[in-house]
């Protein structure tokens, strides 16, 4: 897995991309 600062510094982005998605689906459930 590598140091664990690696580790956050790859998963933080992953989790910015994981949540843009969610608030897409909000914004067009609230469209709909």
């Amino acid at each position: 897995m590598g140091p664990p600062y690696v580790g956050m510094a790859v998963m933080e982005p992953a989790i910015d991309v994981g949540t843009v998605p969610i608030k897409i689906k909000i914004r067009v459930a609230g469209l709909l």
